[in-house]
């Protein structure tokens, strides 16, 4: 009964947050988050629910519970599997070059920097790798709605931040499936081969053969929805077996259901669920992860990962569009636009955390969480700010 309260509670807040933050046109996932952690807090300060005669007065705030884990697990699993169906792989191949060009030197630069500086304050070169690969993902959402307000969306350095932010996505999701690998590197990397030879075998027109029999023989209401969600799931599953994490299945199921006939048919159903119910419970247990008790001893000097990670990626992206054929400022803007990190950095982020607390590293976990809330928030306000002025720079000149 206690962790249906709790569930209740937790799906009520989150709205509540989201409608304030969509009136005040911002991003659901700060407040998402924000909460969590204001939970947390009250947690934290001794909270205790109310009784009379057995009978609750207040609710009992327990975000831990296996109820609330399990779904919030599911809405991870959830996001990455929109994020695939939403790969065009056509877009990806017609700017293909430049794109890579950009995602490629856009993850070595952080990469390197973050990792390298990491593994000086932590002394362990999984954790500092793991730190590295976090701040390799870019969340364009922020970027492509300063874009579409400003009309830049559909330009050559528009065009190459979406198809970057693609690419490096996918390398940021790769990198986590090695670093955290639970056996020796041969066996992760066969575990790789063998999940990948079987997305290679099914992205040869025998997905979308195999959906389009589905939608041919099933009747019943929402039956090719249903399916939908079991098959992305079976794909969770397969690669949590090779020993790659589960969200890497999911976005590779959502790439190959995303290029058939029937994406749009079960497009609109997944989001509707996973945007509902699911997605915004895994960002609040983000924000349930910040222990503020843990962060009384957090090492102030780890946030100059952050500026470490802008400028490795403004670095490494600029780079990369100036060698794709970018000129004037458009190199900038791209190296700006590719510096917000939101979900899949706080994914990455995540999965880490777990791997991390069930090794025994509970406190440098807890400030992982810490460092990639605070880039998500910094950068997520920021680079729309920095944007605009380069934009308007550019057409006064």
């Amino acid at each position: 009964m206690m962790d249906i309260i709790d569930l209740a509670v937790a799906l009520i807040l989150v709205k509540l947050v989201d409608e304030f933050l969509t009136r005040k046109n911002q991003p659901c996932v700060i407040g998402e988050i924000l909460l969590g952690f204001a939970m947390s807090v009250v947690v934290a300060l001794g909270y205790r629910p109310l009784t009379l005669d057995g009978t609750f007065v207040t609710p009992p705030l327990n975000f831990n519970n296996e109820t609330f884990q399990f779904m919030a697990e599911l809405g991870i699993i959830i996001l990455l599997f929109i994020s695939g169906m939403e790969m065009n792989v056509q877009e990806l191949k017609r700017s293909g070059k430049r794109g890579i060009a950009i995602a490629s030197l856009g993850v070595a630069f952080p990469f390197l920097f973050v990792s390298t500086v990491a593994y000086w304050y932590f002394g362990n070169l999984q954790i500092s790798l793991v730190i590295g690969a976090i701040f390799t993902a870019t969340s364009v959402g922020v970027t492509v709605r300063t874009l579409v307000q400003l009309g830049k969306l559909h330009t050559d350095f528009g065009t190459g931040i979406v198809t970057a932010a693609i690419v490096d996505d996918v390398i940021a999701i790769m990198l986590l499936a090695v670093i955290l690998g639970s056996h020796s590197p041969l066996y992760t990397v066969i575990g790789i081969g063998a999940f990948f030879l079987l997305v290679f075998l099914l992205s040869r027109g025998r997905m979308e053969r195999f959906m389009d029999r589905m939608a041919h023989y099933l009747r019943s209401p929402h039956a090719l929805l249903g399916f939908t969600f079991g098959i992305f799931l079976v794909f969770a599953a397969i690669a949590q077996r090779a020993e790659i994490a589960a969200i890497t299945g999911a976005f590779f199921a959502g790439v190959l259901i995303g290029n058939t006939k029937e994406a749009h048919a079960v497009g609109d159903g997944v989001k509707t669920i996973g945007y509902a119910l699911f997605i915004p419970l895994f960002f609040l247990s983000v924000g349930t992860r910040i222990d503020p008790r843990v962060l009384q001893n957090f090492n102030i000097l780890f946030l100059t990962l952050i500026p470490l990670a802008f400028a490795g990626k403004f670095t490494g992206c600029a780079l990369g569009a100036r060698l794709g054929g970018m000129k004037g400022r458009a190199p900038l803007l791209v190296g700006i636009g590719m510096i917000p990190g939101m979900e899949v950095a706080l994914v990455v982020a995540s999965e880490a955390y777990k791997k991390m607390v069930s090794e025994g590293f509970v406190a440098e976990a807890t400030q992982i969480i810490t460092i990639t809330v605070i880039h998500v928030l910094i950068s997520s306000l920021a680079v729309p700010i920095l944007l605009k002025m380069m934009i308007r720079e550019e057409v006064k000149e």
